[in-house]
């Protein structure tokens, strides 16, 4: 419960397996290999404090990145 409701960050691997607990508002980051050396990353928002990080990393996104 501390390393979920401090002041930090907390990266889970495995999250889930966690079951109930993991907090209700999370990002959940998943990885996807499409090759060698080439991995496509999803960020998906789980609540509404997660969702205005995700908002507000993706606005400091240049799209021309990511082609």
């Amino acid at each position: 419960d501390d390393y979920f409701h401090g002041g930090g960050v907390c990266i889970a691997e495995w999250s889930e397996r966690m079951g109930d607990m993991l907090p209700p508002d999370h990002l959940g980051i998943t990885f996807e290999h499409l090759g060698d050396d080439s991995r496509k990353i999803c960020i998906a928002a789980r609540g509404m404090d997660s969702r205005a990080l995700l908002d507000k990393m993706t606005a400091q996104l240049d799209p021309e990145e990511f082609l």
